[in-house]
């Protein structure tokens, strides 16, 4: 499990809150607390709305957990973002990892508020795709343009990439990723999205998912 050492935190990190996520020895530990803590708290089928993904669906559902444990699952250096850090392999090797010890509980949570677009077995199936991942759930950064740029996270390249990005002109996603993936927010829900699934219930592939992995790495965000 990796932890790099070239992670700081910027002015907005209390010292307290930087002690503790330095103090995460690795990813097991992360996996551990979530796994403890984790209560499912949503699900739905989403369908596919583009037309490389019509009539293909998947499942998505949201687990909750304490501020602390969703901090050091996206921020700490031994995180997951930290793990596509240090080599997109390795974090696409722990997001495949992670999402089947969640399984059970979620499964159970859709079991009993099943949706009919989706059977139990075609859930599974979606969630143990090559394309599925979690991720923290996204609010609305209402600064992310403003006069000044933020960074949460001291990480070279994702640093060097905002700053590349924030000296441009316009808004384009690539900017958009870069500099958000220097911010550090505290959040409680962690959303799981499963691969997509055509009507006949086989897999279909999102090219703008491809470089997923490459694209947290680089940017520390996708």
């Amino acid at each position: 499990m990796g932890k790099t050492d070239n992670w700081k935190f910027g002015g907005r990190v209390t010292s307290e809150r930087s002690d503790r996520l330095m103090l995460i020895r690795d990813f097991d530990e992360v996996i551990f607390a979530i796994l403890k803590e984790m209560v499912v708290a949503g699900y739905r089928v989403e369908p596919g709305n583009k037309s490389i993904l019509q009539e293909c669906r998947r499942a998505e559902l949201k687990i909750v957990v304490s501020c602390e444990t969703c901090d050091a699952f996206f921020n700490s250096p031994a995180g997951y973002r930290a793990q596509y850090y240090i080599a997109p392999t390795l974090g696409i090797s722990e997001n495949t990892s992670l999402i089947p010890s969640l399984l059970p509980k979620l499964l159970d949570y859709a079991k009993t508020y099943p949706d009919q677009n989706m059977t139990l077995e075609e859930v599974k199936k979606s969630l143990l795709l090559t394309q599925a991942k979690i991720w923290v759930q996204e609010t609305n950064e209402d600064n992310l343009f403003g006069e000044k740029l933020t960074v949460d996270l001291i990480v070279d390249r994702w640093v060097n990439h905002a700053k590349t990005a924030w000296n441009g002109n316009g808004f384009n996603d690539q900017r958009y990723k870069a500099i958000r993936g220097v911010l550090a927010p505290v959040e409680t829900v962690l959303e799981i999205k499963g691969g997509w699934l055509t009507k006949d219930g086989e897999e279909r592939i999102d090219p703008e998912e491809i470089r997923r992995a490459d694209e947290i790495s680089e940017y520390g965000f996708s």
